[in-house]
């Protein structure tokens, strides 16, 4: 049986959101379909967008937000200071255990994109490294995936799974 893997998306992040977001989401999907999504942002955005998705709406659940991170904003700052943000709504759903990472836009700058994977750790990497992790044992550490794994690096991880 495969385990249900769900990711937060911060909906609203970018200059083309929630659109493109919702673009993304729908790839993903197609490619994994055993992943849910949790869409945080503005359901008034989100929802007719959603709804042009077919099949879709089955994997996601719109969990709304009001506060907004504007352009002038500094996205780092404006998440340190709390709030109720589509990224910080996110992010703590990460940390409730309530999805796996979390995956956002800080404007349209993808360099950007963050991660946050959990198993009781909270750290800044890539969409890939905290799905891939998700697969290893549970024994071992998140250092070991959240590296580039040259031949070196992947030997390593092999012998710690096996």
């Amino acid at each position: 049986m495969t385990e249900t893997i769900t990711i937060a998306l911060d909906a609203m992040g970018g200059d083309t959101a929630p659109r493109l977001v919702i673009s993304g989401t729908k790839i993903a999907h197609e490619r994994f379909p055993a992943v849910r999504f949790l869409l945080y942002g503005d359901e008034r955005q989100i929802s007719p967008i959603l709804e042009r998705e077919r099949g879709l709406g089955e994997a996601c659940e719109i969990r709304h937000s009001d506060e907004v991170i504007g352009p002038e904003d500094k996205p780092s700052q404006a998440l340190r200071r709390g709030g109720k943000s589509s990224m910080r709504h996110a992010i703590d759903a990460v940390a409730r255990g309530e999805a796996g990472g979390v995956v956002g836009s800080l404007g349209d700058d993808f360099r950007c994109c963050k991660s946050i994977a959990s198993r009781g750790n909270v750290v800044t990497t890539t969409v890939g490294r905290v799905l891939f992790y998700d697969i290893v044992p549970t024994e071992v550490p998140f250092s070991l995936c959240n590296q580039t794994l040259k031949k070196k690096n992947l030997g390593e991880l092999i012998d710690r799974c096996y």
